[in-house]
């Protein structure tokens, strides 16, 4: 899956790929240090801090790691949300959805299929089901 990329390329935004990197590692509940280990690389920590400005090939790995598109560390998705995540956040099935909710919601990716409004439900009851009520948090 990993692809190469030339290695005196540099990340052209290193604040938004920190903040992603750090958004997307959370979502996995993973550690700096294991996702360091599950991408083969060293930098984690000092990308995330914005201390150093990883290289596309090594931006490449974490993606891999974290289960998505090098692209996506570039998005900004504060304000952008799919279409079918608005259409299921504006219905009555959404009515108590918290903002960590919505945050793991955004981060869902299916390679080659997209997403219903519906499928964002079902991820929702999964969710919901796999977290122990006393550490939801609430709004």
């Amino acid at each position: 899956m990993s692809r190469a990329y030339p290695s005196s390329v540099k990340n052209p935004n290193p604040s938004l790929v920190a903040r992603n990197i750090r958004r997307r590692r959370k979502m996995c509940d993973l550690t700096q240090e294991k996702l360091a280990e599950l991408a083969g690389v060293s930098s984690v920590k000092m990308i995330e801090s914005g201390r150093r400005n990883g290289r596309l090939g090594t931006l490449q790995k974490i993606a891999d790691a974290l289960h998505c598109r090098v692209s996506d560390l570039f998005e900004d998705d504060t304000l952008r949300i799919s279409d079918a995540l608005a259409e299921f956040l504006s219905s009555p099935m959404a009515h108590d959805v918290t903002d960590d909710e919505v945050n793991y919601l955004q981060g869902i990716r299916v390679p080659g299929r997209t997403l219903t409004p519906v499928s964002y439900y079902k991820a929702l009851e999964m969710i919901r089901a796999s977290t122990p009520e006393e550490n939801v948090k609430v709004a």
